[in-house]
């Protein structure tokens, strides 16, 4: 059950300044309908910090909210607002909140790749190419605070 409502939750951050709870709500809710991403009543609730510059949305889905994340980067009074999952997602979804970087003996071909031969190993001019996307592409996550739990009646 937790799982799921960890799986429903997203993350909006760069709020603009003046922008409250039932307004984001309003405009989420707007786009996400505008977008075909769910139908009007996806958003079960929004917590907005006290400064009001991110919140948390509940989704009635976990499909809906991964969905609803395509519309990262939405403008909101002239600022783009980052949609993306919580930091707690990570464990929900059952993968490690921390990603731990390969161990690379020292002396390994790795860690001091050799020349081949007859090749430069530094060509002039050469440019680099960009990393090929990876395999399964990891959840995007926010690095925020968790929210605080929702007071329960």
């Amino acid at each position: 059950m937790e799982q799921q409502r960890k799986a429903r939750r997203l993350h909006i951050g760069k709020i603009p300044v003046g922008v409250d709870a039932e307004l984001l709500r309003q405009f989420i809710g707007t786009a996400i309908v505008s977008a075909a991403l769910g139908p009007e009543d996806s958003i079960e609730e929004v917590s907005m910090n006290e400064g009001g510059r991110f919140a948390f949305i509940a989704l009635k889905s976990p499909e809906i909210a991964t969905a609803t994340m395509s519309l990262d980067g939405i403008s909101l009074l002239n600022s783009p607002l980052k949609i993306c999952r919580p930091h707690d997602y990570l464990a929900a979804a059952g993968l490690p909140s921390e990603l731990a970087p390969l161990p690379i003996a020292p002396g390994s071909a790795w860690a001091n790749p050799l020349p081949l031969p007859g090749l430069d190993p530094k060509p002039a001019g050469m440019l680099a190419l960009p990393a090929p996307p990876p395999a399964a592409a990891a959840p995007q996550v926010c690095c925020v605070p968790p929210a605080p739990p929702s007071p329960r009646s």
